[in-house]
């Protein structure tokens, strides 16, 4: 029997802090010095300082189970990008109009259209399956070109959000990425197929440690 996190809560270690994601809150919580010594995942829970196990019980993100959870497989890490493995001329006119109707349907999918997504996404209700790398690439290319056109400021949760939006139109997936840091504490979000980060450069990922994927 050990501690687990209740689903759709996630957690990462960074450092000796303990970072925890509550998806169905879209809400994060950093717990400093949460252990005595750097622990190689936050699967370790039952080696946290007992207050923290306290305090993660009294806010219901952890439970006891009579097996340990199933680990979760992780992305490799984002080397590369759209910028540095040069995409070559992209033919993106044909693809205003596909991006568009992905922004507006996702503009009007509820009060947070992301994290609506991205629940749908985590329980199957869009799951597409091909990881063809060179189609998701081409596509994520003309994404990248067109998104300075769409209407609205988009931040890191609103592009990913489109962006599997689009690629699962057209039967595609990628690996959206979850990633935090502290001192100061950051959280940030970006997708990626192998090793290529699609919406950011890979540079800017390096002080992230991944917290969840899918």
């Amino acid at each position: 029997m050990a501690w687990m996190f209740r689903p759709g809560v996630h957690g990462a270690i960074v450092g000796r802090d303990l970072v925890v994601l509550d998806l169905n809150k879209d809400a994060y919580m950093c717990v400093p010095a949460a252990c005595d010594v750097p622990l190689g995942s936050a699967g370790d829970l039952d080696r946290l300082q007992g207050d923290v196990i306290t305090l993660l019980v009294e806010s219901g993100l952890i439970i006891y189970a009579t097996s340990p959870p199933k680990p979760l497989s992780q992305p490799v890490v984002a080397t590369q990008d759209l910028r540095s493995i040069g995409c070559g001329r992209v033919r993106s006119t044909q693809a205003l109009v596909p991006v568009l109707r992905a922004a507006f349907a996702l503009r009007n999918a509820g009060p947070d259209p992301a994290v609506s997504l991205l629940m749908k996404v985590a329980r199957g209700a869009l799951s597409p399956t091909s990881q063809d790398r060179d189609a998701v690439i081409r596509y994520a290319a003309q994404f990248d070109r067109l998104s300075p056109w769409l209407p609205g400021k988009l931040e890191c949760l609103q592009r990913s959000a489109l962006l599997v939006r689009y690629l699962a139109e057209r039967g595609l997936c990628a690996d959206w990425v979850f990633g935090v840091r502290t001192w100061p504490f950051r959280a940030h979000c970006w997708v990626q197929i192998a090793d290529i980060c699609l919406t950011d450069d890979a540079e800017r990922l390096r002080p992230y440690t991944v917290i969840y994927s899918l």
